[in-house]
C-alpha cells in the first residue's frame, strides 16, 4: 500500500480518548497495513496544547510523532505555492490547504477527521 498523510485532526483524535473521533481514528489506523506520514505542519498543531502544559510535556509528544511518523513532510516552495491555488479556490483555511498540498505533491493518500478537507481533497478518506 502507499502511503498516508494524517490531518492534524486524526494525529490529535488519535492521542485524545475524550476526541469524539477518537476511536474512529484508533480503528482505521489500527485496520490498515499502510504507511503513515504527517506534515511538519501537522507537528507544529499538534504540538500546541502540549507547548502550553509544560516543556517536558512538549519533548514527550515531539519524540512520539517522531518514532511514528518520522521523517516528516516538509512545508517547501512547490507545497506553498499548490496550497495558496487550493486556497484560493476553495473553502479551505490555510493550514487545511498546506496539508491537502503536501499530500497532492507527494501523491499519498490524505485521511482527515474534517469533513471539509476530506470533500475538497479529492479522493480523501473522513474518518468519522
Amino acid at each position: 500500500m502507499g502511503e498516508i498523510i494524517l490531518d492534524s485532526s486524526v494525529v490529535i483524535a488519535l492521542l485524545n480518548s475524550s476526541d469524539k473521533h477518537h476511536l474512529a481514528a484508533k480503528s482505521a489506523i489500527e485496520g490498515s497495513n499502510s504507511i503513515f506520514k504527517i506534515s511538519i505542519l501537522t507537528v507544529s498543531e499538534t504540538l500546541v496544547k502540549a507547548s502550553g502544559v509544560s516543556e517536558s510535556r512538549k519533548k514527550e509528544l515531539l519524540a512520539d510523532l517522531s518514532a511514528a511518523f518520522a521523517p516528516f513532510y516538509p512545508f517547501d516552495l512547490e507545497v506553498a505555492v499548490l496550497a495558496a491555488t487550493l486556497r484560493a479556490k476553495s473553502p479551505l483555511r490555510l493550514p487545511d490547504a498546506i496539508i491537502s498540498a503536501t499530500a497532492t505533491v507527494n501523491s499519498a493518500e490524505l485521511w482527515s477527521c474534517d469533513a471539509r478537507l476530506a470533500t475538497v481533497h479529492k479522493g480523501a478518506r473522513l474518518i468519522a
